[in-house]
């Protein structure tokens, strides 16, 4: 495992994306309600890796939402994002996603690990739905 922070990254949130589009498989957008097919989805963050690093890789902080509202053309819709999550994981996780988490920083060996465990997931889940 000699490849780069960034490779690793980039392989962490691959694998972590489609699992959050696999999970989320069949549910609206949270931010505008509309459905739309699994290519149609991206893996949005409530709150955004920029403002929120500490959770890029929250399973709380992110769920499928439609390319135009995770764009930015409608900045994320937060408002209804908010309220959809509240319904979806409830009023305590939310706020606690709202709280200041502290800094993260993930080495080379911690992102091969998310990879791992979330290449792990996805296959579950697409053989849970290859037979569902």
């Amino acid at each position: 495992m000699k490849q780069s922070r960034s490779y690793q990254t980039t392989q962490a949130e691959l694998y972590f994306n489609r699992f959050i589009r696999l999970r989320d498989y069949g549910e609206p957008c949270p931010s505008c309600g509309r459905y739309f097919r699994f290519e149609e989805m991206d893996a949005g963050h409530y709150r955004s890796k920029g403002a929120a690093p500490e959770l890029r890789f929250n399973e709380d902080n992110v769920h499928a939402q439609c390319r135009d509202c995770n764009s930015g053309f409608a900045s994320g819709n937060r408002i209804a994002y908010r309220l959809a999550l509240i319904i979806k994981i409830g009023i305590k996780r939310v706020e606690a996603l709202e709280l200041y988490q502290g800094p993260v920083k993930y080495d080379v060996t911690d992102l091969f690990e998310i990879r791992k465990e979330y290449e792990r997931k996805c296959n579950e889940l697409e053989g849970e739905l290859m037979y569902a």
